[in-house]
């Protein structure tokens, strides 16, 4: 995630945010969460993570809008590929991924069509994500430390 941030800050966000999240739907009707919804840069999360300083960080000191997948349909499940699709959409600059859920061509693909700069795995290990596949389209990877 801090890799994702310091790519992003590097570009110039700051600002005050709102952290009440609005209920929005996506174009096929995932349900989302989504936080300053005028953030001059936009985050994609595809579950809800624990504790508020990550969305602090995303919202207060980069100043971005962040759409968090909140379906209820996934919630117990692994998040398939389509659904990460439609939640990058047409327009994203990054993206905080779960260890459980497949980042190779297809998903980093959609994501740089999107216009994304950064990609994050919130977890450990990063056996899910193929770097390659990232590094083909010109995407950094980073993932949450263990700590």
């Amino acid at each position: 995630m801090l890799s994702a941030i310091r790519l992003h800050a590097s570009l110039g966000g700051a600002g005050r945010a709102s952290l009440v999240p609005a209920r929005a739907f996506s174009s096929s009707g995932l349900g989302i969460e989504t936080f300053n919804p005028d953030g001059q840069f936009r985050v994609a999360v595809t579950k809800a993570l624990p504790g508020t300083r990550w969305l602090d960080i995303l919202t207060k000191k980069l100043n971005a809008r962040v759409d968090v997948l909140t379906d209820e349909c996934y919630a117990p499940t692994i998040v398939p590929n389509s659904a990460i699709i439609d939640l990058i959409g047409d327009k994203c600059d990054g993206v905080l991924g779960q260890l459980t859920e497949d980042w190779s061509e297809e998903a980093f693909g959609a994501l740089a069509q999107a216009g994304g700069k950064a990609f994050s795995n919130y977890a450990v290990g990063y056996n899910n994500v193929k770097v390659p596949a990232a590094t083909a389209v010109g995407i950094p990877v980073g993932k949450k430390g263990a700590g």
